[in-house]
C-alpha cells in the first residue's frame, strides 16, 4: 500500500461512526474516572480539614474546663487560705504596734484563728489535652510550650498541696505551744531557734502555681484559637462550605471576679517568644522534655496514691 493510500485510509477511519463511538467512550471513561477521583480527593481533603477543626474545638473546650477548674480552686480555697496568712500577719503587726510601749499585764495577747483545712487536688483533663495538642493537631510555636508549662504548673501545685498536708500533720502531732505555733504559721523567728517559714512558703507556692495553671491554660487556648482561625480561613472556599466554627473564649466572668492572674507577672515568659519561630529541632527537644516530665509525674502520682 502506497503512503498516500495509507493516509487516506486512516482519514476515512477517523471519520467513521465506529471510531467516533470508540473515541467518545474512551475519553468519557478517562474523564469520568478522573472526575470521580477528583471528587473523592476533595471529599477526603474536606474530611481531614473538618477533623482538624473538630480536634481544635475539643482542645479549646478542654482548655476552658481546665482554666475554670483552677479558677474555682483559687476562689474557693486558695484565695481564702492566702488571705488568712496575710490577715494574721497584719493582726500581728497591729498588736506589736499597740504593745510597743506597754509592759506586763497591759500587753495585749495575739489571738489567731489558724486555717489548717486541706485543699483538694483538682482532677483536670490534662492527659486528654496532651493527646490532642501533640498527636491530633498540627499547631506549632508557643502553644505546645505553654502546654508543657501548664503540665509543670499542675505538677508543682500538686506537690505544694501535698507538702502542706504533710506539714499540717506534723504540726498537729507535735502539739506546739501557742507562741511557737503562731511563729510557724507566720514564718516569724522563734527566739534562738531561727525562722521556720515552711508553712507560709507552702501557701505562697500554692497560690503562685494556681495562677500559673490559670494563665498557661489561657495561653494554650489563645494559641489554639489563633491557629484554628488561620487554618479555617486557609481551607474555606466553595468546595469546603459549612466548615465547623470554633468556640469563642469568654473570660469576662473570671475577670470580674479578679481570678485571672496579672499578665505583667509573666512578661519575661511572654517576651521570649517575640519574633522567635519554633524550629523543628526545638520541637523535638520539647517532646523529649515532655517525655521526661511524664515519667516524673508518674513517679509523683505513684507516691501519693
Amino acid at each position: 500500500m502506497e503512503l498516500h493510500e495509507a493516509m487516506n485510509w486512516i482519514a476515512d477511519s477517523i471519520q467513521s461512526p465506529a471510531f467516533n463511538n470508540l473515541s467518545t467512550g474512551a475519553f468519557g471513561a478517562f474523564f469520568g474516572a478522573w472526575g470521580a477521583q477528583a471528587i473523592i480527593s476533595r471529599g477526603q481533603r474536606r474530611q481531614s480539614v473538618v477533623a482538624e477543626l473538630n480536634n481544635i474545638s475539643a482542645a479549646l473546650g478542654l482548655c476552658f474546663s481546665i482554666c475554670n477548674t483552677y479558677a474555682s480552686l483559687k476562689a474557693q480555697h486558695v484565695r481564702p487560705l492566702s488571705k488568712s496568712v496575710e490577715d494574721a500577719r497584719e493582726q500581728r503587726r497591729l498588736i506589736d504596734e499597740k504593745n510597743k510601749n506597754l509592759r506586763g499585764p497591759l500587753r495585749r495577747p495575739l489571738e489567731l484563728t489558724f486555717d489548717f483545712r486541706t485543699i483538694p487536688r483538682p482532677r483536670a483533663p490534662i492527659e486528654l489535652l496532651e493527646k490532642l495538642v501533640f498527636e491530633k493537631i498540627a499547631m506549632r510555636g508557643r502553644g505546645p510550650i505553654a502546654f508543657i508549662a501548664l503540665m509543670n504548673a499542675v505538677d508543682s501545685l500538686n506537690s505544694a498541696i501535698a507538702f502542706r498536708e504533710e506539714l499540717i500533720l506534723d504540726i498537729k502531732a507535735r502539739n506546739l505551744p501557742a507562741k511557737e505555733l503562731v511563729s510557724l504559721y507566720l514564718g516569724s523567728p522563734v527566739s534562738d531557734r531561727g525562722t521556720d517559714s515552711r508553712y507560709p512558703d507552702s501557701v505562697e507556692a500554692i497560690d503562685s502555681h494556681t495562677n500559673d495553671c490559670i494563665f498557661f491554660s489561657q495561653i494554650v487556648a489563645a494559641d489554639l484559637a489563633e491557629y484554628g482561625k488561620a487554618f479555617r480561613k486557609k481551607h474555606s472556599g466553595p468546595l469546603t462550605r459549612a466548615l465547623p466554627k470554633l468556640p469563642a473564649a469568654d473570660w469576662s466572668s473570671l475577670r470580674e471576679q479578679q481570678l485571672l492572674p496579672d499578665e505583667s507577672n509573666y512578661a519575661s515568659w511572654l517576651s521570649s517568644f517575640e519574633g522567635q519561630p519554633i524550629t523543628r529541632k526545638t520541637f523535638r527537644s520539647l517532646m523529649g522534655l515532655l517525655g521526661r516530665f511524664k515519667a516524673r509525674l508518674k513517679t509523683f502520682q505513684s507516691g501519693h496514691l
